[in-house]
C-alpha cells in the first residue's frame, strides 16, 4: 500500500470519526430531513433507522432533530409556494415529476386543508407538493404547521418506538412485515380520521 492510499484512508477515517460525534449526527439528521422535505425525494428512513440503531442513546434526540429539519424545510417550501411559486416552486414540482399530483392536491386543499396536508405524510405523494401547494393556495400557516408537525411526529416517533422495542430486528421487521404494517397503519389512520372528523 502506497503512502497516498494510506493518507486517503486516514482522511476518510477521521472524517467518519468526526461525523460519529453527537453534534455531527444530529446535524446530519437535521440536514437530511430538511433536504428530503425541500428538494430530494428520498426515503429518509433509509438514513434514519440505521442511525437510530447505531446511536440508541440518542434515539429521541434523533427523532427531534429529524422533526426540526422537516419543519424547517416545510416552512421554507410554504414560503416559496406563497411568494415565489412560479419562479421556484414550479421547477421543483416538474423536477419531481409531480405536476399531476400537485393538480389533484390543490383540489383537495380546498375541501379539507388540514387533512390533505396531514395525509401526505402517509402516502407516496412527495411532501414538496404539500408544502408548495399549501403556500400557493395561502393555507393558514398555523393549520399547515400543525398538520405537518402531527404527521411527521407520528412517522418519526413511530420509527423511534420500533427501534426502542425491537432494536436490531427493526429493519428486518420493516422488510418482512411491510404489507401487514401498511394495512395496520391504514386502519389506524382511518380510525384517526374518523375521530378527527367527528370531533
Amino acid at each position: 500500500m502506497n503512502t497516498d492510499d494510506l493518507g486517503f484512508k486516514q482522511f476518510i477515517g477521521s472524517m467518519f470519526e468526526r461525523l460519529d460525534r453527537t453534534a455531527s449526527i444530529l446535524v446530519v439528521v437535521f440536514v437530511g430531513a430538511f433536504l428530503e422535505t425541500t428538494v430530494l425525494p428520498i426515503p429518509f428512513e433509509l438514513l434514519l433507522v440505521p442511525l437510530m440503531l447505531r446511536h440508541r442513546r440518542l434515539l429521541w434526540m434523533i427523532v427531534l432533530a429529524a422533526l426540526a429539519g422537516c419543519m424547517t424545510g416545510a416552512l421554507a417550501g410554504y414560503t416559496i409556494g406563497l411568494y415565489a411559486y412560479q419562479s421556484f416552486g414550479v421547477p421543483v414540482v416538474q423536477w419531481l415529476g409531480a405536476e399531476q399530483a400537485m393538480s389533484i392536491f390543490k383540489g383537495r386543499l380546498e375541501k379539507n386543508a388540514f387533512m390533505s396536508v396531514f395525509l401526505v405524510g402517509f402516502t407516496p405523494i412527495p411532501i414538496q407538493v404539500a408544502t408548495l401547494g399549501a403556500g400557493f393556495t395561502q393555507m393558514a400557516l398555523m393549520t399547515f404547521s400543525m398538520a405537518v408537525l402531527l404527521s411527521r411526529a407520528l412517522r418519526f416517533g413511530g420509527l423511534g418506538l420500533l427501534v426502542h422495542w425491537f432494536g436490531e430486528d427493526t429493519l428486518q421487521l420493516l422488510q418482512r412485515h411491510r404489507y401487514s404494517a401498511l394495512a395496520l397503519g391504514l386502519l389506524l389512520l382511518a380510525l384517526l380520521i374518523f375521530l378527527l372528523t367527528k370531533a
